[in-house]
């Protein structure tokens, strides 16, 4: 009696044991077929991926992901609101499945997650108070004066340009998310503000132009002997491969469509916005 008792709670934990090891090797392209379901990371920004005043997302970067799931026979596409600077480590710690938040590919970045093809490429811009008080029009009028005070987001990817530029962190104010840097801007605590010409556009819009503009004309910053073009990518885990690819696959098979065009037009991005099939990850993250 007592073999039998005991061969029945070895096959008992054994049979626990496979269960456990098969759900652990599930990955996440498996699961979010299962369940329907993926959730992307965002952090609230326009036009990348947002709520509306009714708590429905909308944004470029959020209905490109909803199309190209969809392909992938995954329907419904959740977000998950964090600070800019959590987007990478809420990623990797698993509190959501991609990045969908206009994150620019850096080096850096690669060595942490992989990201999928470029799908929007983009200059930057920079806002200044109204009637641009301090005449900038470029990082070198700002070099010249150490008065100008830069504000930025903590995570941004611009930290690494205004080290490459020799701007010092002392004319550097670091905040935790792109509304603070605005607020920041009208209050005059900071005199410019980095970021694309798309967020620039819509921070410009939303303010009415009372309190602030793009300093216009601007002289982009070059790098090895090339103006400065950031490319946007989704991000994914690293162990998380086979997902990108077939991510990458249901973009391409999306590009052309109506569908697709329509989510272009809709965000104000052009044909020019979107990245040459020869602008490939694997070279941008070598950079």
């Amino acid at each position: 009696m007592f073999k039998r008792i005991l061969w029945a709670s070895v096959t008992a934990a054994f049979l626990s044991g496979l269960a456990v090891s098969s759900a652990a090797a599930e990955t996440t392209l498996e699961r979010i077929k299962r369940d329907g379901i993926v959730q992307i990371g965002f952090a609230n920004e326009k036009p990348y991926s947002f709520k509306q005043p009714d708590g429905s997302l909308a944004g470029v970067d959020y209905e490109l992901a909803r199309a190209a799931f969809a392909k992938l026979g995954v329907p419904k596409v959740e977000g998950v609101a964090v600070q800019f600077s959590a987007l990478i480590p809420g990623l990797k710690a698993g509190y959501f499945d991609v990045i969908a938040a206009g994150l620019f590919i850096r080096p850096s970045r690669c060595a942490e997650i992989a990201f999928a093809e470029p799908h929007i490429q983009i200059a930057d811009a920079i806002t200044v108070r109204k009637g641009n008080p301090k005449n900038i029009h470029s990082y070198d009028d700002v070099l010249k004066n150490p008065d100008i005070k830069i504000g930025t987001q903590q995570g941004s990817a611009s930290r690494k340009d205004f080290e490459r530029l020799g701007i010092p962190e002392s004319q550097l104010v670091v905040f935790q998310d792109f509304p603070e840097v605005s607020f920041a801007l009208k209050s005059g605590r900071v005199d410019l503000t980095t970021s694309t010409i798309f967020a620039a556009n819509e921070a410009v819009a939303a303010d009415g132009g009372k309190t602030i503009e793009r300093a216009l004309p601007f002289t982009l910053p070059v790098f090895d002997g090339k103006p400065s073009i950031n490319y946007l990518g989704f991000g994914f885990r690293k162990d998380d491969q086979e997902l990108v690819t077939k991510f990458n696959d249901a973009l391409r098979s999306l590009k052309g469509t109506p569908e697709y065009e329509a989510i272009l037009a809709k965000y104000a991005v052009s044909a020019t916005d979107i990245p040459s099939p020869e602008v490939k990850i694997a070279d941008i993250c070598k950079q």
